[in-house]
């Protein structure tokens, strides 16, 4: 799923868990290009309420900090609601949520 939601990145899989559903303690690493500037990001699973909730916090890539909330909730549509807090190396901070 998050492949298909993320096509204008480029974002592929390139380590940790490919294939499948990910489970709490898992991680994964991701290439993508962010910025302009091709990346890799490695997230761990910290938290996860299936089907209604996940969490990911980055432990490798360009941010200082980096986590990410994926909600789930059921609007008649499949809604899926993404937040994330992200503080950059130069250590100011953004949080984003959207639809």
């Amino acid at each position: 799923m998050h492949t298909k939601t993320t096509s204008n990145t480029k974002e592929t899989v390139v380590g940790g868990v490919t294939e499948g559903l990910l489970e709490q303690g898992d991680y994964v690493t991701w290439e993508a290009i962010h910025f302009g500037v091709k990346q890799r990001v490695t997230a761990k699973i910290t938290e996860m309420d299936p089907p209604y909730t996940f969490t990911d916090v980055m432990v490798k890539g360009a941010f200082h900090s980096f986590i990410h909330i994926h909600e789930f909730i059921e609007n008649g549509k499949g809604g899926h609601y993404d937040g994330y807090i992200y503080i950059k190396p130069l250590f100011s901070c953004d949080i984003k949520m959207f639809q």
